[in-house]
C-alpha cells in the first residue's frame, strides 16, 4: 500500500507537522512552502510506503488552499 498527499496551506502558515499511523505504519510528516517536492526517510519519493516500518516525511509546496480553489 502507499500514500500520496497533495497538501494545501492556508496563506497565513508557514507549514505544520502532524504524525498519524496508517495500516499500522508510524508517520511523522512535515509541510512547508517551497518547491513541491517529497522526501521520505531523507531520500526523494513519488509517495509515501505503508509498510509497517516508521517514517519521516518531508513535503513542500507552493500552493495555498485559496490558490487552488481559482
Amino acid at each position: 500500500d502507499r500514500l500520496r498527499i497533495h497538501p494545501r496551506l492556508p496563506s497565513g502558515w508557514p507549514g505544520y507537522t502532524l504524525s498519524i499511523t496508517l495500516h499500522h505504519t508510524p508517520l511523522h510528516i512535515a509541510v512547508s512552502r517551497g518547491d513541491k517536492g517529497l522526501q521520505v526517510d531523507g531520500s526523494p519519493a513519488v509517495d509515501i510506503p505503508l509498510d509497517g516500518l516508521p517514517h519521516s516525511v518531508e513535503l513542500s509546496a507552493d500552493i495555498s488552499a485559496e490558490q487552488e480553489m481559482l
